[in-house]
């Protein structure tokens, strides 16, 4: 029991993000990992695949969960991954909540595995949610692009809201977009990192091969003094091949 009451002092202490006091039900938990061991990838998506993302859609309110691996990822370093879950909540905290308890069942239970090693884990609100032009048919792999920026100061909020909105319209008009996901910070779930960029931005493209995933991601991102005159404080971009999406009727698997 002690472990489990460390984990929700871990959520009452870590800092709470922007989200206004009236809001939706659409929520986002983002979960960066890396693998510990290189030569044991295979055994290690395994265990993401069958084991923890069934267990974790078992928590009320978790509907989908996709998973990536980053790009450029290979000898130089050991692999990267990241997991986004769907979470529909009208008490997020209770939910937030309920996922800690399941994690320390998990972690009772022996279901969890030393390979593991969580860089951040965070949850935001569902701000903007916009279809593309690209379909499921379209030829290529999924891809996907997370872009993270900040409020620069001396702008306010509804300045930059409406700027990413255009971005966003601009985007799905985009051959190669399947969607446009923007998200708010709620609340970062880590002693170490506290924080997190306030603004979340996720691109679901489709690409022949990841140099061209690549050159899409660039060409989704602005340009440096782009949006400095609305606001936009660039904290850059992780692009990721989609490895496994819930929702498919079959599971997607990247070719890597």
């Amino acid at each position: 029991m002690r472990a489990a009451f460390a984990l929700v002092m871990l959520f009452l202490v870590t800092t709470s993000g922007f989200a206004a006091a009236d809001v939706p039900d659409q929520w986002l938990l983002m979960v960066r990992t890396r693998n510990t061991d290189p030569s044991q990838e295979a055994a290690f998506n395994h265990w993401y695949d069958e084991i923890d993302v069934p267990d974790v859609l078992k928590v009320p309110g978790f509907q989908r969960a996709v998973r990536g691996q980053q790009l450029g990822d290979g000898a130089a370093r050991p692999p990267h991954y990241v997991a986004l879950y769907d979470i529909h909540s009208p008490a997020i905290d209770k939910t937030i909540i309920d996922m800690l308890m399941a994690t320390w069942e998990m972690i009772r239970s022996g279901r969890d595995t030393s390979l593991l090693a969580v860089e951040e884990r965070s949850y935001y609100q569902l701000t903007g949610d916009l279809p593309g032009r690209a379909k499921d048919g379209r030829a290529g792999s999924r891809y996907l692009l997370l872009e993270r920026f900040g409020l620069a100061d001396g702008h306010g909020v509804d300045e930059l809201s409406a700027w990413c909105a255009r971005r966003s319209i601009q985007a799905v008009s985009r051959p190669e977009v399947v969607s446009v996901r923007r998200f708010e910070l709620y609340r970062v779930l880590m002693f170490e990192p506290t924080s997190a960029p306030r603004y979340l931005t996720v691109y679901t493209i489709v690409a022949a091969d990841d140099q061209a995933a690549e050159q899409d991601a660039r060409a989704l991102l602005p340009q440096a003094a782009e949006g400095q005159g609305h606001g936009y404080a660039a904290e850059g971009g992780l692009s990721y091949a989609l490895l496994r999406d819930s929702s498919d009727a079959v599971p997607h698997l990247a070719t890597r």
